[in-house]
């Protein structure tokens, strides 16, 4: 997480750019990347073991255990951004929120060109009375825009907003 928090200055410019209403956001994105430089050790075998377990539980409705093996898979590979979306997507299922938004500043910085790391934090600021709502819906937005497969993303993104309560 400390390397990843050196990239904090120029993700805290990104969410700032969208906080602003700012509807092209790329330049901080790349400025984003360029910024990143993570090299840790990671167990990706461990790693592997622990998303498996994480997946099983999280078939079976198993939120709580699905929560604890993908923290288990992102200690043993830290910059593995599938792991983190697993781990927050958990998080929201337990409906701890903050858990999820710390997950989801981790994402844009692993990876902000992915549509998982907007997913996550569309929710994720969704559910932040703190937020503003059009923090959100950029998030929103920029899942559409990354994503290989817009029409399904949006159908999913909207399907899970009605499940959930107090989403956008």
């Amino acid at each position: 997480r400390t390397q990843v928090e050196a990239s904090g200055n120029q993700r805290r410019q990104l969410l700032s750019a969208i906080q602003a209403g700012a509807t092209d956001v790329s330049a901080e994105i790349a400025r984003l990347e360029a910024s990143r430089n993570i090299n840790v050790l990671a167990d990706v075998s461990a790693a592997r073991w622990f998303n498996a377990f994480a997946e099983a539980a999280r078939n079976e409705r198993n939120f709580t255990d699905a929560r604890e093996f993908f923290r288990a898979a992102v200690e043993a590979d830290p910059a593995n951004p599938t792991y983190h979306t697993g781990l927050a997507l958990a998080n929201y299922e337990v409906g701890d929120f903050d858990a999820m938004a710390e997950e989801g500043a981790m994402l844009l910085v692993l990876a902000p060109r992915t549509t998982n790391a907007w997913y996550v934090n569309c929710f994720a600021w969704a559910a932040d009375p703190r937020m503003d709502r059009r923090m959100s819906a950029m998030a929103f937005h920029l899942a559409l825009l990354f994503s290989e497969e817009a029409p399904k993303t949006r159908q999913r993104m909207v399907a899970e907003a009605k499940r959930k309560a107090g989403s956008p």
